[in-house]
């Protein structure tokens, strides 16, 4: 090699073998390419593979209540062969440590060791029981909101509400009610009793508004709200099952 090279590679002694500075940088681009190699063959394993066996995935409880149930079905019928294992939880799981495939989260990723795809931006809205105005005024701008009787979401990252208008521009108020949840469906429940205005996900303030118990105000103006992430173990390659997830349910939001 060195022959062919013109170079020389190796310092020889009768007792040791060693690389020389060329033969040092030599071996570190070899070794480069034969990774790149090992990672193509093993990718192409993994698309070849069929998605089959244990799914662990966990899920905020209201997003798999309210939004995700029918796609999860959907992709249990799509792929007989997965085992589904699904979580329901509010709490910040540890997918590394706990030992799930796949988490879906509504927010920012805090911890940078694992992998997010953006998967949908998520719409907020501004909602109150239908009787809660009929002794108040009705607010016509979001600096006009009674911040006292806003209902808090304790999860959010920020404890403000940010409002987007196309000629005010940006609004951000922060609520001071008396309630603090950190269930969307409690507080869709609290401002269906009366107990304040609450910024709702609008896929699952939809239900409510359909049957009469919200409605919703402020409605010229966007509401921010986190996007919803699906998060993974940063790793090489996904396994068949999580890439058939996540390819399955990045087909089924693109139709919302």
């Amino acid at each position: 090699m060195e022959e062919r090279l013109g170079v020389k590679l190796f310092n020889r002694t009768t007792r040791q073998l060693s690389l020389t500075p060329i033969g040092q940088a030599y071996y570190e681009k070899c070794t480069i390419i034969l990774d790149r190699v090992e990672d193509a063959n093993a990718l192409i394993q993994g698309l070849q593979a069929t998605p089959k066996g244990r799914l662990r995935l966990t899920v905020p409880y209201e997003l798999g209540l309210f939004f995700l149930k029918e796609m999860m079905m959907g992709f249990a019928k799509a792929y007989p062969e997965v085992t589904v294992e699904l979580e329901l939880t509010n709490r910040m799981v540890d997918i590394v440590e706990e030992g799930f495939d796949l988490a879906l989260r509504i927010g920012d990723l805090t911890d940078s060791s694992l992998i997010a795809v953006k998967l949908l931006n998520m719409e907020g809205g501004v909602y109150a029981s239908p009787s809660f105005f009929d002794h108040r005024p009705l607010p016509q701008t979001p600096s006009g909101l009674p911040l006292s009787e806003c209902l808090q979401f304790t999860t959010t990252q920020t404890k403000s509400w940010t409002f987007d208008h196309p000629q005010e521009g940006l609004t951000e108020v922060k609520p001071t009610g008396r309630i603090q949840v950190n269930s969307m469906d409690y507080m869709c429940e609290s401002a269906v009793n009366g107990l304040g205005i609450a910024v709702i996900n609008k896929m699952i303030a939809m239900t409510y508004v359909q049957q009469g118990k919200l409605v919703e105000i402020l409605q010229e103006y966007k509401v921010s709200f986190p996007a919803l992430f699906a998060v993974y173990p940063s790793r090489k390659f996904l396994s068949p099952n999580v890439r058939a997830f996540m390819d399955y349910i990045k087909k089924e939001v693109e139709t919302l």
